[in-house]
């Protein structure tokens, strides 16, 4: 699922009972938790500077 349309994970939430994994252009901390606030259940995400962030008071894991 693509992680810059908030919108859309939140769309396939309400319809789907499968898991969301959000990822793909993704280049800030802001972007990481719109994802996971928007319901994704993790985001996918290749910059080494994101993979230390700390999200844990988001309630979804950051993968």
């Amino acid at each position: 699922m693509p992680a810059l349309l908030p919108e859309m994970i939140e769309e396939y939430r309400r319809v789907l009972d499968t898991p969301i994994i959000a990822g793909g252009l993704l280049r800030t901390r802001d972007q990481m938790h719109i994802a996971l606030n928007s319901g994704a259940i993790a985001v996918s995400v290749g910059s080494p500077t994101l993979w230390k962030e700390n999200v844990h008071h988001v309630p979804s894991p950051v993968v």
